[in-house]
Formats: C-alpha cells, sequence, structure tokens
C-alpha cells in the first residue's frame, strides 16, 4: 500500500503539467523563432546602427562545400540578417544593465596596445623630406608653439570621472570614448609624408596639415587621460614640431578644448559634431586669412535621434541608448549641390548637405572623389581636401571661399581623375589640405596619401639618387614587434631627437581597397633599429643613416588576425560597406549542418 497522499500525489501530478508546460512554451517560442528566421524577404540587408552592409547568402561552389565555407557563411548569413536581430541585441543588452547598477562600463578591452613615450619637446626636431637639397637646408627651425594656447578662463566641460584603466573604449557620463595611444614611428612618418609634398609641389601650392583629435583628447580630464595612455595634446605639439615651416600647420587641438564644455563631439559616435567642425574651420581660416562666417550666418538642419559606432560596438548600450545624439548641419551659403563619384564609378549630382538620421548626411559619406562648384565665386581659386571621414562636417564651410572644392577619400580614390599632382596642375589648386585623425596615423595612411599625387621621382637631383633606398618589404624582417614596450620616459633633455637624412615613403597598398590606417597607430612596427625602450635600449641621439632609414612596417589590415592573445580592436573608421569576415568552416561531417544549408539554401534561391 502505497504511503503517497492524496496532496503529495496532486502536488506530483501539479509539477509534472508544469514541467510538460514549459517544455511546450519552450517548443513553442523556439519554432517561432524558426518561422521568424524562414522569413526571408523580411531579412535586411543593411544595419543603420553599425553603418554596414550585412552577409549576404553564400555561393554554393564545389570548393566551398569541400572546404566547409560554404556552411560557415550560412551560419554568417543566418545570424547576421535575423528580422529581429538588432532588436534581440538591444534586449539582452538592457537585461544585462540590470545585474548591477554601472556608472562606468569598459565595453573593448585591447590591453595588447602600448603608447610610446611623447619625447620631450624641446630636443624635438624638423622632420626631414627626401631630397639633398632640403636636407642641406638650415631652415628647419623649430616651430613656434606659443599660437592657439589653452584659454584657462574658459569653461570646463570634460569629464573627470575615473573609468576602469582597461580597454580601448569605456563608457563615462553617458558618452563613449576610443583611447588614443601615441606611436612615434607612425608620426613622424605622416610628418615626412607632409614635408615631402609640400617640397615636391614648391612654393606655388600651399599644403596645410589638419590633423583632427578625438574625443579622448577633448572631452576627457587630462588627469583621466593620464591615467589611462598619456596626454592627446602633447602628441599634437610633439606632431607639430615635426613640421616643416614651410608646410602650414593648423592646430586645432586647443581651439576644440576651449570649447570643450560645447556639443562638439557626439556621445554615441566617434566622429566631432558640425560645431566641432565648425572651430576647426576658424582655425583653419586664421591661419589660411580668410574671413570666416559666423555660424549664425547659416541655415541650420537638425536630425532626429542618432546612435553611433560607439553604441553599436557596445552591444547597443542601455547607458548610450539613454542619451541618444541629434546631428545639426549647416547648409553652405553658396550652393548645396556637388558632383560625386561613387565607389561603383556612376558620377552623379548629389546634394552636399542632405537630410537624414545618420552622419552620412555630410557629403554622402566616403565617397572617393567629391567636386563643388561655387556660382558666386569665379576667380579661379581652388583646395583639395585629402581625408578621412572626420573630414566630412568641415567640408560645408569650405565651399564658400574657393571657386572649386575638391574632395578625396584617400582610401577609395583610383585615380579615375588622374594623379593628385596633374589635378593640381590642370586645375590651378592653391591649396592642399591633410585631415586626418591623429589616433589613426601611420606608415600605410602616410604611402596611401602620398602614392595619390604620383610624383615623378626621375625628377630629383642626382645627388638624392645616390642614396639607397630601402623597401617596406626589407624593413619587414628586422621590424620589432607591435607589442614592445613604449619609449623611454622623456623629459630629461637627454633623449635628443635630430631629423632623418632621408625619409623613405613605404610602399602602400593597392588602390581603392581600405588600407591599414584604421588599425589603431600603435601596431604600427618600427624601422630596422630596436625601437626606443626595446630590450632597455634608450631613445637614440640620432635617427639611422640614410640607407638605413626604413619605413615603419605595415599595420595590420582590417580583417587580419592580430598578433598575440590580446583582443582585436574593433574598427570604427572602417568601410560603411565592409561586411564582417566568415565564422570558421563547419566540420564536413556535421550532418545537420549540412542538411539545413541545402534547405535553406532551396528556400532562398541563388
Amino acid at each position: 500500500m502505497s504511503n503517497t497522499t492524496p496532496r503529495a500525489k496532486s502536488a506530483k501530478q501539479a509539477a509534472a503539467r508544469c514541467i510538460a508546460a514549459e517544455i511546450r512554451l519552450f517548443f513553442l517560442v523556439l519554432g517561432i523563432f524558426f518561422l521568424i528566421g524562414l522569413a526571408f524577404w523580411a531579412r535586411p540587408k543593411h544595419s543603420e546602427v553599425e553603418k554596414r552592409d550585412l552577409a549576404s547568402f553564400p555561393r554554393m561552389t564545389a570548393a566551398s562545400l569541400w572546404d566547409g565555407s560554404f556552411f560557415s557563411g550560412v551560419t554568417t548569413w543566418y545570424a547576421d540578417t535575423y528580422p529581429t536581430r538588432e532588436k534581440m541585441i538591444s534586449a539582452g543588452a538592457s537585461l544585462e544593465n540590470l545585474y548591477g547598477i554601472r556608472t562606468e562600463k569598459v565595453i573593448m578591452n585591447n590591453a595588447g596596445n602600448t603608447a610610446d613615450a611623447i619625447p620631450d619637446l624641446e630636443t624635438v626636431e624638423v622632420a626631414a623630406v627626401d631630397f639633398a637639397a632640403l636636407r642641406a637646408s638650415e631652415e628647419m627651425a623649430k616651430k613656434d608653439l606659443a599660437e592657439n594656447e589653452l584659454d584657462t578662463d574658459a569653461p570646463d566641460g570634460a569629464i573627470k570621472i575615473q573609468p576602469e584603466a582597461v580597454g580601448t573604449v569605456y563608457i563615462a557620463g553617458g558618452s563613449g570614448f576610443s583611447v588614443y595611444y601615441f606611436n612615434q614611428d607612425s608620426i613622424d612618418s605622416y610628418v615626412s609624408m607632409l614635408n615631402t609634398v609640400q617640397q615636391k609641389l614648391g612654393s606655388g601650392v600651399d599644403v596645410y596639415a589638419i590633423p583632427t583629435p578625438d574625443s579622448f583628447g577633448i572631452m576627457l580630464d587630462r588627469s583621466i587621460q593620464e591615467s589611462l595612455t598619456q596626454y592627446e595634446g602633447d602628441a599634437f605639439d610633439y606632431f607639430f614640431k615635426r613640421l616643416s615651416p614651410d608646410v602650414k600647420g593648423v592646430n586645432i587641438f586647443n581651439i576644440l578644448t576651449n570649447h570643450n564644455a560645447e556639443y562638439i563631439f557626439f556621445r554615441t559616435d566617434h566622429h566631432w559634431t558640425a560645431l566641432g567642425a565648425y572651430y576647426a574651420y576658424l582655425q583653419f581660416c586664421s591661419v589660411k586669412g580668410f574671413e570666416p562666417h559666423d555660424l549664425s550666418e547659416f541655415e541650420e538642419y537638425v536630425s532626429g535621434e542618432y546612435l553611433g559606432t560607439f553604441y553599436s560596438y557596445s552591444n547597443h548600450s542601455p547607458e548610450l541608448a539613454a542619451n541618444p545624439d541629434h546631428i545639426y548641419a549647416y547648409y553652405p551659403l553658396s550652393t548645396n549641390t556637388m558632383m560625386m563619384e561613387t565607389h561603383d564609378g556612376q558620377f552623379l549630382e548629389f546634394p552636399i548637405i542632405r537630410e537624414g538620421d545618420t552622419y552620412d548626411l555630410f557629403i554622402g559619406s566616403d565617397e572617393p572623389f567629391e567636386v563643388i562648384d561655387n556660382p558666386l565665386i569665379s576667380d579661379g581659386s581652388a583646395c583639395v581636401l585629402i581625408k578621412d571621414s572626420m573630414g566630412n562636417a568641415f567640408v560645408p564651410f569650405l565651399v564658400d571661399h574657393y571657386d572649386k572644392v575638391f574632395v578625396i577619400d584617400y582610401r577609395y580614390y583610383q585615380g579615375s581623375h588622374g594623379s593628385l599632382a596633374q589635378l593640381i596642375e590642370e586645375e590651378g589648386i592653391d591649396d592642399v589640405l591633410f585631415m586626418n585623425n591623429i589616433e589613426f596615423l601611420s606608415g600605410s595612411l602616410a604611402s596611401s596619401c602620398y602614392d595619390l599625387f604620383q610624383f615623378d621621382e626621375t625628377a630629383a637631383p642626382a645627388a638624392a639618387a645616390e642614396t639607397p633606398v630601402e623597401t617596406a618589404e626589407d624593413a619587414e624582417t628586422d621590424a620589432p614587434e607591435s607589442g614592445d614596450t613604449a619609449d623611454a620616459v622623456a623629459g630629461t633633455g637627454t633623449e635628443a631627437v635630430q631629423p632623418a637624412d632621408e625619409v623613405t615613403i613605404p610602399e602602400s597598398a593597392p588602390q581603392g581597397e581600405a588600407p591599414a590606417e584604421d588599425v589603431p597607430a600603435a601596431d604600427s612596427a618600427a624601422g630596422e633599429a630596436p625601437a626606443p625602450g626595446e630590450d632597455g635600449a634608450a631613445v637614440p641621439e640620432t635617427t639611422e643613416a640614410p640607407g638605413d632609414t626604413a619605413a615603419p612596417a605595415e599595420t595590420q589590415a582590417p580583417g587580419e588576425e592580430p598578433d598575440g592573445d590580446a583582443e582585436p580592436q574593433r574598427n570604427i573608421y572602417a568601410a560603411p560597406t565592409a561586411t564582417p569576415a566568415p565564422a570558421e568552416p563547419a566540420k564536413n561531417d556535421d550532418l545537420v549542418s549540412t542538411i539545413i544549408g541545402f534547405m535553406l539554401y532551396d528556400l532562398a534561391g541563388d
């Protein structure tokens, strides 16, 4: 006779029914999500949040079936284009946020990055170019940095919250940030490129260097920057000390810092706002001698809510979602029309400022080539801006000061309108403006910009030809690892940095491909000699001899796996149409994946 009481028996039956109901509910939900996944017509092709095209269904071939790449491609496509993917990511982030209260949150970790020490500015000299005539010149004087000083009376809007001292991007005060790592070789390569371009173009063309800071250097308090890596303002001082007096330097770091209590950088995106670009425009006008327009003269456009790159790379952080941006844009006074060459080779009319809720509303995003004709000016004046995406918001302010404005994105221009040297000559271009984010300066970036000009190197004096040239390939085997320690601590006054006799412009990636400048500059390798600080080496008193100096080795290209065990940094400056690399190939004996792959392929069709 059973000892089970009626009440206990009833409880067991209720528990069994509850478990059965949970199992049915589980399979019901699973079935619903499976049916949603089969809704091929509802699958998105582009992510506005992540600013990229999503993975496409892979093409089935005998080779892809054999090596398993077809099935891994199906997996990537299925996950990347799931109809409710972005909402599910946001819901997951919100649920995770309920685990506890968080005032700061690290959203990206890259502990493998190291920063060089910034040399003592009293010992820094101008970087040389590759012509013997200018190498022998005594005009390489140190730059006077007394101009454009910080205003100690300006309102201080810097964030002073102390975050966790790890990672390269974190959230503090409702804003996202990317950590800056100074790399001396990268800046030297870029500045030497500028000095060389100015020398080759001659006195008839002015070269303007306008490196742009990021929100890390402007919106975070100096003490916070130094607790993570170093003060970004010192990197700007070093940059302009290395710049030739013939190149017109436009240091916008201090003017932006003086206005950091204003809305000059987005909270959820790595770009600056149009107001930040406007202050850079004011500084450019001061150097150029233009009379700038007051901001009140422009017609203003305000977008709806905007969540940018930091939001997407934080897995839709609730902290950033609660603090969305709005994009303010200012229409040029003379015209809002430009001619734009697209990535697929079309040449069409397009608005300079178009209505929208993404950063793409400025000059149609990152297209290879654009030209703007000002109908109110006919004096033949012209400039060309060589830029990354930071230059997009700057272009509208240039329009009203030139007869023609040419815009080239060095990452994508393939020479469809000739070399830049040829364009400058044929169009009578007076000013060449370089605007690149200092966080991503590198030898690869420098060589990509230099190759745009396609200078006739045979025109160099014979004395320069006698100097042996070391290629980037020669330097690869001698370059130290990117994870080497930082340069020796600066500031002692003994680590003199002398100008190199010759700087070799490194070979670049093929034009039209996104070069490796978007990888943090700290990952760049040095030249033949050990990097200062490696194995206890101090900063050298002189640089290599002309024949021994090589450009920094190429940085890691997008899509490649980094060395070591460090987590790769997400590329916030990557092309907006980039598609993530597929996952590891599936095993050939994975029968389930094979069956599902064929089913999905049959449903989706070619």
